[in-house]
């Protein structure tokens, strides 16, 4: 076993950027630019780059952006070389800072972003949409019946049980949020995080009720094993 030292460190990332060769098309290329492809080490350099770029930008630039991420203008995650930045547009437009860490050109050479131009990222589909409309009607404190089937087009369905589906062969979708507790274990449901708005929006509060009466509620249809709903 070779010990490796703090003086080793040049020479193994020289090494990995002389050793960028792979084969294509039944050919053995020499990868000129960039870290290697394939390589272990490769995701760490990058890294490595991007992260000083971002500490410099968020110690001279991340006092005139904060108050549009608290304003919820603002979410921006990075996994690696993957980046995704969902802004206001007003904001984007209006301060310098925050068009100057959304444009393609913020990491500098040899760091190059590309635009995907998708609602993409790691597998996961963001929609910003359904956040301002959501908040939207919030705002106004109504709701229009509306919203509902177009939120079931555009929110996304959890798996369901092979019992749970209709024998019909209807779309079935289910969409939950809130808190949960199962076998003796409470927590919050991932879509309460990932989609706060719509959680808010689909919370029903029978704030004008008169105190200790009772609710009720009206089938719309007959059903059963969760077919339809209320």
């Amino acid at each position: 076993m070779t010990k490796i030292n703090a003086q080793h460190i040049v020479d193994i990332i020289q090494f990995s950027f002389d050793a960028c060769a792979f084969t294509a098309i039944g050919e053995v290329f020499r990868q000129t630019c960039g870290t290697s492809m394939g390589n272990q080490i490769s995701p760490i350099l990058s890294t490595c780059a991007i992260v000083s770029t971002e500490i410099t930008w968020l110690r001279l630039c991340g006092q005139y952006v904060a108050s549009a991420h608290l304003a919820d203008q603002l979410w921006v995650r990075r996994y690696v070389d993957n980046r995704a930045i969902v802004v206001d547009k007003e904001a984007l437009h209006t301060n310098p800072y925050i068009w100057q860490l959304a444009s393609v050109q913020f990491y500098k050479k040899p760091v190059q972003l590309e635009d995907e131009n998708c609602d993409d990222f790691l597998g996961f589909r963001i929609n910003a949409n359904n956040r301002q409309v959501c908040q939207r009607h919030l705002s106004n404190g109504y709701i229009p019946m509306s919203v509902f089937p177009w939120l079931a087009e555009k929110l996304p369905s959890e798996l369901l049980r092979a019992s749970a589906l209709t024998r019909r062969g209807a779309p079935t979708m289910v969409f939950s949020s809130g808190a949960y507790c199962h076998a003796g274990s409470v927590g919050i449901r991932t879509n309460t995080r990932k989609y706060p708005w719509t959680s808010a929006l689909l919370t029903h509060v029978d704030k004008y009720n008169q105190p200790s009466s009772s609710n009720v509620l009206v089938p719309l249809s007959p059903f059963r094993r969760g077919e339809h709903g209320y």
